[in-house]
This record gives structure tokens, C-alpha cells and sequence, in this order.
């Protein structure tokens, strides 16, 4: 099983891979099974949100397999993927001193 963290593998510092990455989203959507938003009174407000949900649709996926998170939860799941992320850092910069 694989997850795709859009705040994550969408560059959120260079706007050229910026939008290459938003651009991409929809390849990612037509792969997947089911979709899960931290939901929160902004998210409407990101235009690449609006894009997730628009693609969703376009693509005909069902509806009941859109996961809303609440802003609280949503924020867990922003502490666990932090964790994630800096433990997929420390392997990494680990392995390259095995290497050596």
C-alpha cells in the first residue's frame, strides 16, 4: 500500500516544481482508491484542495471514499507524517554512512 502526502511530495518553496507538482496530482488521483482531507475552515481556500476534489469528481471516483478529517485530527496526522518524514531523513542519512 502506498500513500501519497500531497503537503509533502508537492515542493511547497519552488514555485516552478511547485506547479509541476500540483499538475501531477491528478495522475496520482486516478490511481487511488480513496482519498483523506485534514479538513480545516481553509481548505477551500488552497486552490490545489479545490483541484483534488474538482479531479476527484471529474474522474468519477465515489464520493464515499472522500475521508474527512476534522481540524484536530487532521493536525495528528500532520504530527505523525512530521515524524515520518524526519525518520525517512535519519535512515537515509544513516544508509549514506554504511556506504562509506
Amino acid at each position: 500500500r502506498m500513500v501519497f502526502l500531497d503537503k509533502i511530495c508537492v515542493n511547497q518553496t519552488d514555485p516552478i516544481l511547485k506547479e509541476k507538482g500540483i499538475l501531477g496530482l491528478a495522475g496520482f488521483l486516478a490511481i487511488t482508491d480513496r482519498i483523506v482531507i485534514c479538513w480545516s475552515p481553509r481548505y477551500f481556500s488552497r486552490l490545489w484542495c479545490v483541484f483534488e476534489i474538482a479531479t476527484w469528481m471529474k474522474l468519477q471516483k465515489p464520493l464515499d471514499n472522500i475521508v474527512l478529517l476534522p481540524n484536530a485530527q487532521g493536525a495528528l496526522v500532520g504530527v505523525v507524517q512530521l515524524g515520518l518524514t524526519v525518520l525517512g531523513f535519519i535512515l537515509v542519512w544513516i544508509a549514506r554512512f554504511e556506504d562509506l
